[in-house]
């Protein structure tokens, strides 16, 4: 995990989680959830479903599903915003 998060550092330096359900069965929780990830003025939002498996107090197992699509035309909108602000600055 903690690698995987290093790696994930490189490409983003912030991210914010907005939680919009969650359910729990046993020792399975389902989140469905808002995922935030920015880098400078760049910023994307996009829609994640999560799933844990939580042992002993510890996240043993954590998939997430997304769709690859949304994601991809979030960053691309986040790349228009940073652009879009440029020229105006530039005025």
């Amino acid at each position: 995990m903690a690698r995987q998060f290093g790696l994930l550092h490189r490409l983003y330096t912030e991210c914010e989680v907005e939680i919009t359900n969650i359910a729990t069965n046993g020792e399975v929780v389902l989140t469905e959830r808002f995922d935030v990830i920015r880098r400078g003025n760049w910023s994307a939002r996009f829609w994640v479903c999560g799933t844990f498996v939580v042992r002993g107090g510890r996240v043993v197992l954590w998939r997430d599903y997304y769709d690859q699509a949304a994601f991809l035309g979030s960053c691309l909108a986040g790349v228009g915003r940073v652009a879009v602000a440029g020229v105006r600055g530039k005025r």
